[in-house]
């Protein structure tokens, strides 16, 4: 097999072992599923063994599939990495950031600058979205993404766990008797419905009281928003109590725009993570000319 040959059945395999589908696969590489097939079938004889056990309708890796896909993912980010670099070394300085709207208004926004001042050669485009991204496609370098970091063909690296916390404004709280918890079931509660919807398992109002043995005998009324950003401005306006992400919240304790409403918080098992094509994180040495490096120990320590 001629190499330009062996380098797309590969990539065709990396593609349809990251998925289990060549469906899928297909429509990554922008293909027909019958050339994803016949790639992997040629690779396949190249290599004298299946890769894939094919049954109806799915197919599972093999052995060997499962032994040769996490070189391939590591190589081919490897590349799509080395290539981006090389396009902004030859053409700019751009570091290109995606994140979720909420997460970018209410924690990264305001601190950029502090990256800026430290790395002024560095031009910053920063998107934001809530979708499931295709960082080459998209020519993303680096995104902040939340939930549960599982982004198989990429790089992840966990970098802060997040609480549940009741908030309101200062108003709000001067206003309303709520010194005992199950006195909130009285109050307005905002939810968060976006986080639920598209999170499973993603605790709302009911498991909060659920946590303190306060039983729900009625269903809890309010208003509800589609995302975290609308339910704190909900609170700040003094429309009633929300359930605050700890970092989407701490700007705003500080200021004392918002305040703490009742102390029992609600631990998270989402998270937050950095999701690139390639992240140095268990070694010492990286480019200083690398963005994503630079911007990685920016946020860290910013957290």
């Amino acid at each position: 097999m001629a190499k330009i040959q062996l380098l797309n059945a590969l990539q065709c395999f990396e593609k349809a072992g990251q998925r289990l589908s060549f469906k899928q696969a297909a429509e990554a590489l922008n293909v027909t599923p019958a050339a994803v097939s016949h790639q992997i079938k040629d690779l396949e004889a190249y290599l004298g063994a299946d890769l894939f056990i094919r049954e109806t309708r799915k197919v599972k890796l093999t052995q060997l599939g499962q032994q040769l896909l996490p070189a391939l993912v590591e190589g081919f980010n490897g590349i799509h990495h080395a290539v981006n670099r090389a396009k902004n070394n030859s053409q700019d300085n751009k570091l290109r950031i995606n994140t979720s709207p909420s997460f970018a208004g209410r924690w990264l926004l305001p601190r950029l600058a502090d990256f800026q001042l430290a790395h002024p050669e560095i031009d910053l485009l920063m998107g934001t979205s809530t979708k499931r991204l295709s960082l080459q496609q998209e020519e993303i370098d680096i995104a902040i993404r939340y939930g549960d970091g599982n982004y198989p063909e990429y790089q992840v690296e966990k970098i802060s766990d997040e609480y549940l916390i009741p908030v309101c404004s200062p108003e709000y709280l001067a206003t309303h008797d709520i010194a005992d918890a199950i006195n909130l079931q009285q109050c307005n509660l905002l939810h968060d419905q976006g986080m639920v919807d598209s999170l499973p398992d993603y605790p709302g109002w009911k498991d909060w009281f659920e946590q303190q043995g306060i039983e729900c005998k009625a269903p809890l009324r309010g208003l509800s928003f589609e995302s975290s950003n609308f339910t704190l401005q909900a609170a700040q306006g003094g429309q009633g109590i929300a359930l605050g992400r700890s970092l989407l919240v701490a700007d705003d304790l500080k200021s004392g725009k918002l305040v703490v409403a009742a102390p029992h918080t609600i631990e998270l098992s989402y998270a937050y993570y950095l999701v690139a094509l390639s992240l140095k994180i268990n070694s010492s040495q990286y480019l200083e000319q690398d963005n994503v490096e630079l911007f990685r120990r920016w946020i860290i320590h910013a957290l």
